[in-house]
């Protein structure tokens, strides 16, 4: 997920402008970013198993506001997965793992307060 500690090394050479600036030009931008904070709107049903678009309107909206001040998008996802990064998407593998788990005894209680309260 990035090199660590790298923004704040790059933090003197950083300016803020806004896109119109880039009009014309050619911007890649991270794909699987897009998708990962899209899924933010729709993170229930994705953990339910419920099918859901809402990830992929997400990154439709970024991607015609950006084509909309001119700006032209080069859509990068990664490629093949890194032996380095093993560990870490094990880590990952596990927390997603734990949270799941806990998403269904969350649900699992809810149910069970729903049914009393009737």
């Amino acid at each position: 997920m990035g090199i660590q500690g790298l923004l704040p090394l790059l933090k003197p050479a950083i300016e803020h402008v806004h896109l119109s600036r880039f009009k014309g030009k050619v911007i890649a931008v991270d794909g699987n970013v897009w998708i990962h904070r899209g899924t933010y709107a729709c993170a229930l049903d994705l953990a339910e198993g419920t099918p859901t678009v809402a990830y992929i309107r997400y990154c439709q909206k970024l991607a015609g506001m950006m084509t909309g001040l001119g700006v032209q998008l080069l859509v990068v996802f990664d490629g093949h997965t890194l032996p380095a990064k093993g560990p870490a998407h094990q880590r990952r593998r596990e927390k997603r793992k734990q949270a799941n788990q806990a998403l269904s005894a969350y649900a699992e209680i809810s149910k069970e307060q729903e049914f009393n309260m009737t």
